[in-house]
């Protein structure tokens, strides 16, 4: 193997997009270490309160399960099952029986975390702009490239619901 095509993987957009992702983890780790979160725990919460906001305008009652956030923010349901008791210890979430179904949790989110998260999104975003300042990268058109490739999984129906064709 020539050293030129050993290194190919360098120039690879996969590769570049793993550091990337690396940069931005860390940075956003270290910002939101003043507020004791970590970046899975802000994704999650993040992805619970939108959820909700999303089921409500639909006339779900039900909150996310552990499943469906899991599938929200791309980690394994073993990830969440481990993290929840963190944030249900410092009182930021509740787990009730779900209404989806008699094996799930349903994953409700406290007033402080509803204030926290307030915070923490103001200190991702800001992170983010700090860190896409040093590029001349387009950010929206970023955004929405990278949305084609991983768009979240839809919204479980409400159960005795149907589609409406």
């Amino acid at each position: 193997m020539s050293p030129r095509s050993s290194r190919s993987y360098q120039r690879s957009v996969g590769h570049r997009l793993w550091l990337s992702g690396l940069r931005w983890q860390r940075a956003v780790r270290t910002a939101l270490r003043p507020l004791e979160l970590t970046p899975t725990q802000f994704l999650v919460l993040d992805a619970c309160v939108i959820e909700i906001d999303a089921r409500s305008a639909d006339t779900q009652a039900d909150f996310p399960s552990q499943q469906r956030l899991a599938e929200l923010v791309g980690a394994e349901k073993m990830t969440l099952q481990r993290m929840l008791p963190a944030l249900e210890d410092r009182g930021l979430i509740t787990r009730h029986p779900s209404e989806e179904s008699s094996l799930a949790w349903a994953i409700e989110p406290s007033k402080q975390a509803l204030a926290l998260l307030e915070k923490a999104r103001r200190v991702v975003r800001e992170t983010s702009a700090e860190l896409f300042a040093e590029s001349d990268v387009d950010e929206r058109a970023l955004h929405d490239a990278l949305a084609q490739m991983v768009e979240p999984p839809p919204a479980p129906r409400a159960p005795g619901r149907r589609r409406q064709s």
